[in-house]
């Protein structure tokens, strides 16, 4: 065998040198990339998915309150609604105004009942006319008694004095659920 020059000796280290770095490269250094890359992508991704789930769980915690706001609401205005059909509801209010009437000695001078659905959010308002002639201490005593009514209001009041008599024109309306007649 014969000795290899310098020269032969410098190119074999170079081509060694150049085969282990393209190997290194090949098999180690561009698997390496390729793995950085894909997790990359993979944390984006998981943080994309965690940002939705962040806002679902934000959208149900809100949707939840509004609920929550919803049925309170429904306890509060099933308090004050009547759940009977419409006559029976007409004749007990009629009642109560003819029965306080009578004990506050205030005699009643017209009277009238308009009903009007609102299908909407599915109830039917009464409105309850009364003009009502009598001394100032009795009408006040008979507005209290419906003042405190929870499920009856006061829509609108107008007082008119003539001599010691007052005239006390009153809307008293209640609301019925369904409305059903």
């Amino acid at each position: 065998m014969s000795k290899l020059q310098k020269r032969e000796k410098i190119m074999m280290l170079i081509t060694i040198i150049i085969i282990i770095s393209v190997s290194y490269v090949k098999w180690y250094l561009l698997p390496l990339i390729d793995e950085n890359r894909r997790l990359g992508m993979k944390i984006e991704k998981t943080l994309a998915e965690s940002k939705l789930v962040r806002n679902d769980i934000g959208n149900y915690i809100s949707y939840k309150k509004q609920k929550e706001n919803i049925e309170n609401d429904e306890v509060d205005i099933s308090k004050k609604i009547f759940n009977d059909n419409i006559k029976n509801v007409q004749f007990n209010i009629m009642d109560k105004i003819n029965k306080e009437s009578i004990k506050d000695n205030l005699k009643i001078k017209n009277k009238s009942i308009n009903i009007e659905e609102i299908k909407k959010v599915g109830i039917t308002k009464i409105s309850f006319h009364i003009l009502l002639e009598g001394e100032y201490e009795n009408t006040i005593t008979f507005l209290e008694t419906f003042s405190y009514e929870k499920k009856m209001y006061i829509e609108a009041l107008e007082i008119k004095k003539k001599t010691d008599i007052l005239m006390t024109n009153i809307i008293l309306i209640a609301y019925i659920k369904g409305g059903k007649r």
